[in-house]
């Protein structure tokens, strides 16, 4: 359910419903995620389109526990033993962190949609980041461009360079990641990972250019 969308929600009138519900929402990740054995999750809300995280939750919580080990060392011929965290734990934390920018963006879009006033490209990058694709809006990135360099085809060839660039960054990326884990077990998996990454966006483009294409042909 988007609440940040004109076109799908019924809370994107009422702010204080729908902060209500991300208050709920990111409380709930949270716990979910917390590798609390005695996690208070489930009765922390009985909205199922808040709780069908829940099985994703526990999933990535009882593998970061079972990542979790002891190990020995030696120090003054003295044998200790120390706890040592799985850097798994670090990836919980971030993938939350993910979670609870994306609960923020959308709160920042609609507060700015229940005014009249346009956010910078700047602005709207920023929030466009953490947020789900809206249809039908004025704040979208060719219009703001448009008032920024003053025509149409300016807006779109920047959006172009933008795009062209963010491809580049990728590669780049995807040949550190993959230099960098040349000689790991699974590096196979990682580039599985990768490609999966970019199917993904050349999907999503694939998909605006025919339903673009299917849009103008019912209009002939």
């Amino acid at each position: 359910m988007e609440v940040d969308s004109l076109e799908f929600s019924p809370m994107i009138q009422d702010f204080s419903e729908a902060s209500a519900f991300r208050l709920e929402t990111a409380t709930y990740l949270r716990e979910s995620l917390s590798r609390d054995q005695c996690s208070k999750a489930p009765r922390m809300s009985s909205n199922p389109l808040i709780t069908c995280f829940g099985p994703v939750g526990e999933a990535i919580s009882r593998r970061c526990s079972d990542r979790m080990s002891h190990f020995c060392f030696k120090d003054n011929n003295n044998a200790r033993c120390r706890l040592v965290l799985s850097p798994y734990i670090g990836l919980v934390e971030s993938f939350l962190n993910e979670l609870l920018f994306f609960i923020d963006m959308c709160e920042e879009e609609q507060e700015l949609q229940m005014t009249s006033n346009l956010p910078t490209v700047e602005e709207y990058m920023k929030r466009r980041m953490g947020s789900s694709g809206t249809q039908s809006q004025v704040d979208t990135l060719i219009p703001l461009l448009v008032v920024r360099l003053g025509s149409v085809q300016a807006a779109v060839d920047y959006a172009t360079d933008m795009i062209r660039s963010s491809i580049q960054r990728l590669e780049v990326a995807e040949k550190d990641i993959l230099n960098r884990y040349e000689t790991d077990p699974k590096a196979q998996d990682i580039q599985r990972y990768i490609d999966g990454c970019k199917f993904a966006c050349t999907a999503n483009l694939n998909w605006r250019s025919v339903s673009r294409t299917a849009e103008t042909g019912s209009l002939c």
